[in-house]
């Protein structure tokens, strides 16, 4: 009987050499990702709110780990700041954090309750140093209060930051409340408005009428039609 040849197999040195190394390599990539700190954070978005007041709140700083710092984490802590209303977080390569901001808008100060009134309708103490808005003088029943809110919102930050007084005015006729949502701003420059809340998105139109005044006076925008009056004052 012919005597079967067995083979012998060469231990493949080479093989299990390059496995190994992909093996190291791969581990000591995954490992250095997650010792390796966050590099660089890059702020968005922020007007009121410094970079540092964001950075602060995030917690997050150059000892950071990259990969176990998660962008909910840091969303979470930077959406407790009262004037932040959304944050998109971003991770690049080399360790770079991205961090996409929008803000509340400031629209007055309550001078009843010594609070900063945001367009959250939120009202928020200790943001004093924000100035150059306008300051509400007077009480306000609610609901009219809660369209006042709403129609601010309407109106562009560089109008707001031209009236430094609102006060509710209701127009009352023969003892009857004929508007209960009228309110008197006082402007920067020295002319009145006579405005309602239905009506407040007419005030971005303030910078183009003051440019045609050629003196100072009482601007009513209370109309339900797009005209105005202006009366002088005497």
């Amino acid at each position: 009987m012919n005597k079967k040849r067995r083979k012998k197999r060469k231990f493949r040195f080479k093989a299990l050499f390059t496995l190994l190394l992909i093996i190291y390599i791969f581990t000591a990539l995954i490992l250095y990702l997650f010792k390796m700190p966050i590099k660089s954070i890059t702020i968005k978005g922020n007007n009121l709110l410094t970079e540092n007041d964001i950075i602060m709140a995030s917690k997050i700083d150059s000892k950071s780990s990259f990969i176990k710092t998660t962008g909910y984490s840091i969303k979470k802590k930077i959406k407790s700041l009262d004037l932040i209303d959304t944050v998109k977080i971003s991770k690049k390569l080399f360790g770079k954090v991205i961090i996409d901001v929008t803000e509340y808008r400031i629209l007055f100060f309550n001078n009843n309750t010594n609070k900063t009134v945001l367009s959250s309708g939120k009202e928020i103490k200790g943001l004093e140093q924000y100035v150059g808005y306008p300051i509400l003088i007077n009480d306000v029943p609610k609901e009219s209060y809660k369209n006042l809110i709403k129609g601010l919102c309407d109106v562009d930050d560089d109008v707001l930051k031209m009236i430094s007084e609102i006060e509710y005015s209701p127009n009352i006729y023969n003892e009857l409340v004929v508007d209960d949502e009228r309110f008197i701003l006082k402007t920067n420059d020295g002319n009145k408005i006579v405005i309602n809340n239905v009506n407040m998105y007419k005030l971005n139109k303030y910078k183009q009428i003051y440019f045609g005044l050629s003196e100072k006076g009482i601007l009513y925008l209370d109309s339900t039609d797009d005209n105005f009056i202006f009366e002088k004052y005497n």
